[in-house]
């Protein structure tokens, strides 16, 4: 039976840089990135991100019905790089559910907002503040220790992190804001320069192969200027099924789960759901072949 997947759709932005003067370029080039901006059908819009295909696409606005000084906000987030967002769907202002106006009867701290994988301010919380100093005094420690007497480092790594299974290794340096959040399956190898950033859960499963200087980033802000002035912030779950194997210096984007068996091109930035027994590549990340 023949085995087909979505070939990897070049960019002719390059094509144009080779073979046409500067101006006839800049012209091409505009026309191509209009086309690329242009919402598609069945898509719900451009934007890069996991899931919400056929959805509509928006960021955070003022909303025309709530009044001044009222804005509809990020329901859910699609990802479009570190730390960044669009949104898939925006639900009315409410006292609940709005960053610009939270309910002041809440009693959550802001970490357990994060818990809860509910918009924060970590700006406002001493409580996030020392996790994540504690976060990079750990890492400082695992470091120093590795250097001195590998077992002692790797005997800190594992209290330090919320999972570390049977037959797993690392290489130093390493370092993860919230050790608690992070789960390492049996088995697995993360090399050196690995980083985790921001409170989302990070669960990697067994047999994974991390290349160095891999970026894992949960942390989401809206693309509303506004609501990102003010410190909102979501975190988002990243999710490795088994025997998946990274190539150096892969980004991992919030909120995106990579499937079983697949590989990952060194150098990509990985910004929607990659699916089980494939190889991907390239910045957003595309799927390339099935393996």
């Amino acid at each position: 039976m023949r085995r087909t997947c979505r070939p990897n759709r070049p960019n002719p932005r390059t094509f144009f840089a080779l073979v046409a003067p500067r101006a006839q370029f800049a012209v091409a080039a505009r026309a191509w990135d209009r086309r690329e901006l242009r919402p598609r059908r069945g898509r719900g819009g451009h934007g890069q991100g996991h899931g919400g295909h056929g959805r509509g696409t928006g960021v955070a606005r003022r909303a025309r019905a709530g009044g001044a000084g009222q804005w509809t906000v990020p329901d859910r987030a699609r990802v479009t790089g570190i730390g960044s967002a669009t949104v898939t769907a925006a639900t009315p202002v409410t006292r609940a559910d709005s960053p610009a106006a939270p309910d002041p009867d809440d009693p959550r701290s802001e970490y357990d907002k994060l818990l809860a994988g509910d918009w924060y301010r970590y700006r406002l919380s001493a409580e996030l503040g020392a996790i994540t100093a504690a976060g990079h005094e750990a890492s400082r420690r695992i470091a120093e220790l590795y250097r001195e007497d590998p077992e002692s480092g790797l005997a800190l790594l594992r209290e330090t992190l919320g999972g570390f299974g049977e037959g797993a290794d690392f290489r130093p340096p390493f370092y993860v804001e919230y050790g608690a959040h992070l789960s390492v399956g049996e088995r697995s190898f993360i090399n050196t320069g690995f980083m985790v950033i921001g409170g989302g859960r990070v669960t990697i499963g067994a047999d994974v192969l991390v290349g160095p200087e891999a970026r894992f980033y949960t942390s989401n802000h809206p693309t509303e200027p506004e609501l990102r002035r003010q410190g909102w912030e979501r975190a988002l779950p990243i999710t490795v099924e088994d025997n998946v194997w990274f190539g150096g210096s892969v980004v991992v984007c919030p909120g995106v789960t990579i499937g079983a068996n697949s590989v990952i091109g060194a150098g990509s930035v990985v910004t929607r759901d990659i699916p089980a027994g494939v190889f991907a590549a390239g910045s957003p990340a595309r799927v390339i072949r099935e393996l």
